[in-house]
């Protein structure tokens, strides 16, 4: 089994169609597999599901139900040996994406106040790290560790509903998840993940 991320943009995950297709080609070129069970729907993996094929695997495309039916493409689907469609009702209570378990659960008083959205994240994640966590934390100040400040800023662009949060509310909403960490101290400059 191998789980493909590729590298993490805004618009989402690049690079994953391209790493699966050189998988699929490598791994039926030397022979090591000859199944593939390829959970994914894009135009874009039907070429590695044809090299595949010519070289005797069988590829079976696993995809989920969807309410519009756009998850898979029409060629990838007739270009595979099988197409299995699982109910999302089924998935759902086994998968769900990393973000969303680390989002506020505490409302922040206003949302458009950066030290607010960060408290509010703050307050979430310390309940998930324990009093443990929250002392490497700020062993660690003034950097917050990426995949947190990575989620942090998420949090902020679809609360806001913009593509970019601007450096001054990036500082500001770093400085209330410090204070929701119990730091009091008002050097947030090294907080800033860029």
């Amino acid at each position: 089994m191998k789980l493909r991320l590729g590298r993490s943009t805004r618009q989402g995950q690049k690079g994953v169609d391209s790493r699966i297709v050189r998988d699929l080609i490598i791994l039926s070129f030397e022979r090591a597999i000859t199944d593939a069970y390829l959970i994914g729907g894009d135009e874009d993996l039907r070429e590695g599901v044809s090299e595949a094929q010519e070289r005797g695997v069988r590829v079976t495309l696993v995809t989920i139900d969807s309410p519009a039916g756009q998850n898979l493409s029409p060629t990838l689907a007739m270009e595979a040996d099988d197409v299995i469609t699982l109910d999302r009702e089924f998935v759902e209570p086994h998968v769900r994406r990393r973000e969303s378990q680390m989002v506020a659960a505490t409302e922040p008083s206003d949302p458009h106040d950066p030290v607010a959205l960060g408290q509010a994240y703050g307050v979430t994640h310390l309940e998930q790290i324990g009093t443990v966590g929250r002392a490497a934390l700020l062993a660690g100040k003034p950097v917050i560790p990426h995949e947190v400040d990575r989620v942090l800023l998420s949090l902020a662009r679809d609360t806001l509903g913009v593509a970019e949060v601007s450096d001054d509310f990036r500082k500001e909403m770093r400085r209330g998840f410090w204070l929701a960490m119990g730091d009091s101290s008002s050097d947030t400059t090294g907080s800033s993940n860029t």
